[in-house]
């Protein structure tokens, strides 16, 4: 039971002391939507053919199913 709060207070303290002490100085590229250096040029919210995420998901469970064919 002691393990408990003591592992507790460790995790409470190490979260305050790395708020207290980590740099919070971010900067223009930091704070921009995407790391990767251009900003977004469409919406997100497109339709799109799901027929290449079937194929990829039916790969994965026959590649899954190949590893227990040879043991």
């Amino acid at each position: 039971m002691y393990y408990f709060f003591i592992a507790l207070g460790l995790g409470c303290v190490l979260i305050f002391v790395n708020s207290a002490l980590a740099p919070k100085n971010n900067g223009k590229e930091k704070s921009s939507p995407y790391e990767c250096g251009f900003e977004p040029f469409n919406d997100a919210r497109i339709r799109f053919n799901i027929h290449y995420f079937i194929v990829a998901l039916l790969f994965i469970v026959f590649d899954a199913e190949l590893v227990f064919f040879f043991p």
